[in-house]
């Protein structure tokens, strides 16, 4: 499969040396892209979808992957990470995450089982083609507001069960570290998902997550 991982940053900060050297190491293909989200209202829908379908036109391959980079770690090969990808179909699918934010009171109407039953907007997969037909389909959506957070009109779809909207609540590509309860454990050198079974490759810290405990745990290991 082709594949390239997609990102953006203003200026590298936090884990982003670390992401980037991890993704080197593995051979996995990688692009960064100057953060056009500069606005205070960064990360909302108009932003997102217009970005996401420039980097779908600019980048052709079999499978995009879109994360953040200041919080984001990679555990896994690049044929470990092309092995996740085959679990997923082309149309795009959403980190899952225990928050629903930023509408928690949304939580008790979305009928996702397990802990992970959130969209995280902070990674996603998907090819270039979906993802570019995807991004119109939402600008035409009738309840879109270009002004909304991506992630609040996304968890308000998955409220509806809304077919635009997946998630990979199983976490067998993508792990959300907020609040987590202690379920990673580390197997053969990688992080073992021990509620469902899986081995994430890609790992984010969303909501300033502290990473520390986990690179312990990661390097204790090596």
């Amino acid at each position: 499969m082709n594949f390239l991982l997609v990102t953006s940053m203003s200026a590298p900060n936090k884990l982003s040396d670390l992401y980037f050297s991890q993704l080197e190491k593995e051979g996995i293909p990688y692009r960064v892209y100057p953060n056009q989200m500069t606005s205070p209202n960064d990360g909302n829908l108009g932003n997102c979808t217009r970005e996401w379908r420039r980097w779908a036109e600019e980048n052709p391959c079999d499978r995009l992957i879109v994360t953040d980079a200041w919080d984001v770690l990679c555990y896994g090969t690049r044929e470990q990470l092309e092995e996740s990808l085959t679990d997923f179909p082309p149309y795009p699918v959403f980190a899952a995450e225990r928050n629903c934010y930023p509408e928690p009171h949304l939580a008790k109407e979305i009928e996702i089982p397990g802990p992970w039953s959130f969209v995280n907007g902070g990674m996603f997969t998907s090819s270039p083609e979906d993802l570019y037909n995807w991004c119109n389909l939402i600008d035409l959506h009738p309840n879109t507001d270009p002004s909304m957070l991506m992630q609040q009109w996304l968890n308000r779809r998955l409220r509806e069960k809304d077919p635009l909207v997946k998630i990979d609540w199983k976490t067998k590509l993508f792990y959300c570290h907020f609040m987590d309860r202690g379920e990673l454990e580390v197997r053969d050198g990688r992080p073992y998902n021990t509620v469902h079974g899986t081995l994430p490759v890609l790992h984010h810290f969303n909501g300033s997550w502290p990473w520390e405990p986990f690179l312990a745990q990661m390097e204790a290991y090596v």
